[in-house]
């Protein structure tokens, strides 16, 4: 208190106060050398990992126990080095011995000076310390509900992929009975069908172009198998097969609606696609014509359902859906996307 009136006296009258200069450098080293003390100590024994309000009794004994330190080693080095000397004589007195100087009017002022600074030092580094801890756990916490949820897709894109693979095999190994050519332009489609499957397996979305390409020759396998019991048309407005949407979940609902409404039809059975848009999204429509005896909540439906409602949700959150709706003659699965176009 003493030195800082001393400093505010010497600059108005336009003068450099040496004694003030002299334990002002004093004072910033030793109080360099404290809040390096402290944050050894502060890290070395974990206090950061204490509740930060746990932390304030044993902060304000460490800021006390470290003012008083750096008070008597000012004191000192003014009683024994001669350069600052003049300091000692000063601030405590010509004929004081060092020991009374401890016990001074003086060294108690100084003390709760430096107790003042070094504190709100303490309280500002710690709770920075704090902030930047919750940041880095945040931060990881993301991090790592990212690879969660990388890994959940990928482990539901292993579900999807063998399923369609088992299928389409299947439709070949029964045409090569019935001819050699079919089969082999068959197998030509289904290359470039496991080709698109291949490159997408690490991509969360694709182009709507490259999904509706996939899907038609998806469906061309089928048709043949099906031949006139199949009819299938799309209705896409234009300007959208830049939008990106989920790899390969055309294709499940194509599989569901030809396994429950087609295969099961004793009758020629329709599929229809139809993709339009709103302002905000894009809404994908896919029905098939069902026969009146079939099931579509076994479980194996479901599973499928289950399967892209939750690639929707990791990759959409609220914004993405997939609506069903059951009727005397169709089953419509409704997909919304939020609309999105790559970079």
């Amino acid at each position: 208190m003493i030195i800082s009136v001393d400093l505010i006296t010497s600059i108005e009258h336009g003068k450099i106060n040496m004694h003030v200069l002299k334990v002002s450098m004093l004072f910033a080293f030793f109080f360099t050398i404290s809040t390096l003390i402290f944050r050894y100590i502060f890290n070395n024994r974990d206090w950061i990992s204490v509740q930060y309000q746990k932390q304030i009794p044993r902060l304000l004994i460490a800021g006390t126990v470290l003012s008083i330190l750096v008070t008597f080693s000012i004191v000192t080095v003014c009683y024994y080095v001669d350069f600052y000397n003049s300091i000692y004589l000063r601030y405590i007195g010509e004929n004081v011995s060092l020991i009374n100087a401890y016990t001074s009017s003086f060294m108690l002022r100084q003390c709760l000076q430096t107790q003042l600074f070094i504190c709100s030092w303490i309280f500002i580094y710690t709770s920075i310390t704090h902030q930047k801890r919750a940041i880095s756990a945040k931060l990881q916490s993301l991090q790592f509900e990212n690879s969660l949820k990388s890994a959940q897709l990928e482990n539901l894109n292993t579900q999807l992929n063998p399923h369609f693979l088992f299928n389409t095999l299947n439709n070949i190994r029964f045409m090569i009975a019935e001819s050699v050519e079919t089969a082999d332009d068959m197998m030509v489609t289904l290359s470039e069908l496991l080709r698109y499957a291949l490159e997408i397996t690490q991509q969360d979305k694709v182009s709507l172009n490259s999904e509706i390409q996939m899907l038609n020759k998806y469906m061309q396998l089928i048709k043949i198998q099906y031949e006139e019991k199949l009819i299938y048309y799309t209705e896409i407005q234009s300007g959208l097969s830049e939008y990106q949407v989920p790899p390969m979940m055309l294709q499940l609902l194509a599989e569901n609606a030809v396994k429950y409404g087609i295969e099961s039809s004793k009758t020629a059975g329709k599929i229809n696609l139809s993709i339009t848009q709103s302002k905000q999204n894009l809404i994908l429509r896919l029905s098939n014509t069902i026969p009146k005896d079939i099931n579509t909540t076994t479980t194996s439906t479901q599973i499928g359902l289950a399967n892209i409602r939750e690639r929707l949700s990791l990759l959409y959150g609220p914004t993405g859906s997939l609506e069903t709706q059951l009727n005397d003659k169709q089953f419509i699965a409704t997909l919304t996307l939020p609309k999105e176009v790559t970079c």
